[in-house]
């Protein structure tokens, strides 16, 4: 949202998110021009041919049906507009497989607690995430390793508050649905998108 609203002439945005976040979001003055609304990216209370753009940053690979959020925005979209969504993917890399086996069996253990328990202890596993993903991960980035290093989870990460929102944004969901490049391209044209780019931003 600071990225639109700096670089983008936009007259109207419209931010919504299902949580409780939202809310407090609107009570801040940080943001002119910006409609705070809490509701589900699957049933959206705009009118058809409402939008130019939709940005979705990691929101519709949550939901339990992946087609319908897309068309949902789709139909708020006008004709000419542009949908613009990050979404999971698939990996093919044996570490990242690996690191999603652990995702689903934490997301299992982790599924009956709340938000504040979730982040306690996703809090409490970054140090073992640091040191068995994301520190060897740099030490092969800075031997000149680049097409190994990325490949490990979290490779980014040098402090705990580097992946603790990605750790929290991915065991506190219950969905976390992934489709490869070629099947979620496959998807975009069946849901009749007229022109359709897919980018793999990640290895």
């Amino acid at each position: 949202m600071y990225y639109a609203l700096k670089n983008f002439n936009c007259k109207n945005i419209f931010a919504i998110d299902i949580g409780q976040n939202i809310l407090d979001l609107s009570k801040s003055n940080k943001f002119d021009n910006v409609n705070f609304i809490r509701c589900d990216c699957l049933e959206l209370p705009f009118e058809d041919n409402s939008f130019d753009t939709i940005y979705s940053y990691g929101v519709f690979h949550h939901t339990n049906n992946f087609e319908k959020a897309i068309l949902e925005a789709k139909r708020i979209l006008k004709q000419n507009g542009v949908l613009i969504f990050y979404s999971y993917k698939k990996h093919k890399n044996l570490f990242k497989r690996f690191g999603l086996i652990i995702e689903n069996i934490l997301l299992k253990a982790f599924s009956n607690l709340s938000y504040n328990q979730t982040k306690i202890l996703c809090y409490l596993m970054t140090p073992i995430v640091l040191l068995f993903f994301s520190y060897p991960a740099q030490l092969l980035k800075l031997l000149g390793l680049k097409k190994i290093y990325k490949k490990f989870p979290l490779w980014w990460g040098i402090s705990p508050k580097n992946i603790i929102h990605d750790l929290t944004d991915r065991l506190y969901a219950p969905i976390n649905t992934r489709h490869s490049p070629e099947e979620l391209t496959e998807i975009l044209k069946k849901l009749n998108f007229s022109k359709v780019m897919v980018k793999d931003v990640r290895d």
